[in-house]
């Protein structure tokens, strides 16, 4: 269907910007911004180094999806435009496990944004998930 004026040009434009990011990875995903892919290499790393026991879902340039034993999900490591997003599900339920050092990076309930202006505060992920670790299997 072509393009029409008004909303659907525009609609039409921003399908095509999506389509022609670049694919990563085995199963094709998109990395939506490549210069966040160090932030990520970081973020990721720390995550998994710590929670050994959670089950990795998903780990893709770009996209890393860990659950508990018990499968429930636990976070989510994924590039955004225009950030680094770290999401905690335990942090839902427990949010006084919250590390006050890491809350300038806080969006919303769980979402931490990481990207070029907040990047070091990367450092503190290793010690938030310590401490969500203790709350693992409790939500």
């Amino acid at each position: 269907v072509p393009c029409q004026i008004g909303l659907r040009m525009l609609n039409c434009a921003w399908r095509q910007i999506k389509t022609s990011e670049k694919p990563i990875g085995p199963r094709g995903g998109f990395v939506k911004n490549e210069a966040l892919l160090p932030i990520w290499i970081e973020a990721a790393n720390a995550v998994k180094k710590i929670a050994v026991n959670a089950i990795i879902i998903r780990d893709e340039p770009g996209d890393l999806r860990m659950k508990n034993q018990r499968g429930r999900p636990f976070c989510q490591v994924r590039i955004q435009r225009s950030h680094v997003g770290v999401y905690f599900l335990p942090i839902y339920y427990h949010p006084h496990l919250l590390l006050p050092e890491i809350k300038p990076a806080l969006h919303g309930k769980t979402t931490l944004r990481f990207n070029q202006k907040n990047k070091f505060l990367v450092e503190f992920i290793a010690p938030q998930v310590n401490k969500i670790l203790t709350v693992m299997d409790l939500y």
